[in-house]
């Protein structure tokens, strides 16, 4: 072998090594790192889709074309959200000609394409079923997880008398206030 077929050789070689790596780069680009759909995700982001179709062409037989278009699509099984989303915005291109109305649905499609996929609960127990103590200590639940902006970290605690300065006189005011509030607060409960 002679210098320069020893010299092609590799310059070959290094070719071929750049162009499997700018192959494999560019499959995974093509899929940008997303999991492909669960089947209930997939058809519930169908689901979805048709309603932003539905709401946002004034031609509700369009609509229902498109909706006609992607039931009977089989290709979307194995496909990422994104992936899925861009075929079934192919059908609404091919039947809504208005550029208008392309560009609206596409801006919401794009906005469903950036909400991370979140698995829905397992088991969800249907509040018709729940018994009135499992209803209170659910609403009890959801309500202490909220927090306002002015919400600390700290439990309100009422002064206890122990706590409070036995050298300052209570105003009959504030007691009689504060006796207000709290038999308001009794009549409401009673309610």
């Amino acid at each position: 072998m002679t210098t320069a077929t020893a010299i092609s050789l590799k310059k070959f070689v290094k070719v071929l090594v750049l162009m499997s790596l700018v192959f494999s780069l560019a499959a995974i680009a093509q899929t940008n790192g997303e999991k492909p759909l669960e089947a209930k995700a997939l058809t519930s982001l169908i689901v979805e889709l048709k309603e932003v179709v539905s709401k946002n062409s004034p031609d509700k037989s369009e609509a229902k074309l498109v909706g006609e278009k992607w039931d009977k699509r089989t290709d979307l099984s194995g496909k990422s959200k994104g992936d899925a989303i861009e075929l079934l915005f192919e059908d609404v291109k091919s039947v809504i000609k208005d550029s208008g109305i392309q560009y609206q649905i596409y801006s919401i499609f794009s906005f469903y394409k950036s909400i991370p996929d979140i698995s829905p609960p397992t088991e969800t127990k249907d509040l018709s079923t729940m018994s009135k103590a499992e209803l209170v200590s659910k609403l009890v639940e959801l309500t202490l997880t909220v927090k306002t902006p002015t919400d600390t970290d700290e439990p309100f605690m009422p002064a206890t008398p122990a706590e409070t300065d036995s050298s300052k006189p209570i105003d009959d005011e504030e007691s009689e206030s504060s006796n207000a509030i709290y038999d308001e607060a009794l009549e409401l409960n009673r309610k």
